[in-house]
């Protein structure tokens, strides 16, 4: 819970800030980039919901030496975090890892940028105490699918719309989000919808968003934050889930591109 406020105020103090930049710098007619190439991009970010959270960091690699062109890219992703559920007879702790390494190929057309990758997944569930008919015990290793869509910021329409999601056998483990958001030149805000789960049930999310742009000469990113309110289906699943109760959940993510 006290990652939750945490992350809340988080939230309120960078919209505040992405509200008072927003009003004095103006819509960009084109991207600020455009003088560079950026072969490499990081990622980085934090979920947190009631009893449950998750920070991941990683990076996109262009085989080709050009994130912004079509061509074969590489993903590197990792994740760790901790969740708390009742099984009927114990208050279990419980910590995971996750790991993956994905190949695929990305196609930017009409101001729209598509992107498909498969690799290898690994997901580890560490339980204090153990808890024997929980789902998610143990590790496992899967073949993992990810999947994207996303307008190109600084074009013609104002009119932005992101979706992506990915699925891995580990665990039966998936997730997938729609935005639709008004792109002012640095500023994109809009509504949000989320669906994800596993072997311990299924989660929906309905929220808003804010992105916001930094550019600092070879180097450009982009803060996302959300909040809204989860729902999940087996709340009170005998065994435990993956999910917790329903509550409000908060979401920060920042990625950067590095160009030369």
């Amino acid at each position: 819970m006290k990652r939750l406020k945490c992350l809340k105020a988080l939230t309120l103090m960078l919209c505040a800030f992405i509200y008072i930049n927003s009003s004095t710098t103006p819509a960009l007619a084109e991207d600020p980039s455009d003088a560079y190439v950026f072969p490499f991009a990081s990622v980085s970010g934090t979920e947190v919901f009631k009893d449950n959270y998750e920070s991941y960091v990683g990076g996109y690699v262009a085989l080709n030496g050009d994130l912004d062109k079509n061509g074969l890219i590489l993903r590197l992703l990792f994740s760790y975090g901790e969740y708390d559920f009742h099984d009927g007879t114990n208050a279990i702790d419980a910590d995971y890892r996750q790991g993956d390494i994905m190949l695929g190929y990305q196609v930017i057309r009409d101001d729209v940028n598509y992107s498909l990758l498969v690799g290898i997944d690994y997901e580890k569930h560490d339980l204090t105490p153990d808890s024997p008919n929980f789902k998610l015990r143990g590790s496992d290793i899967g073949f993992k699918v990810a999947w994207g869509a996303e307008t190109e910021r600084y074009k013609q329409s104002p009119l932005y719309w992101a979706i992506r999601g990915d699925y891995t056998t580990a665990y039966d483990t998936y997730y997938s989000i729609f935005r639709l958001g008004y792109d002012v030149g640095r500023v994109v805000i809009g509504p949000e919808g989320w669906v994800l789960g596993d072997e311990t049930g299924d989660a929906a999310r309905i929220g808003a968003f804010a992105l916001y742009d930094i550019n600092l000469g070879n180097k450009v990113g982009t803060i996302s934050v959300s909040g809204g309110y989860q729902f999940v289906d087996n709340a009170d699943a005998i065994n435990g889930n993956n999910f917790g109760e329903e509550s409000a959940y908060g979401t920060v993510k920042f990625t950067m591109g590095f160009g030369h």
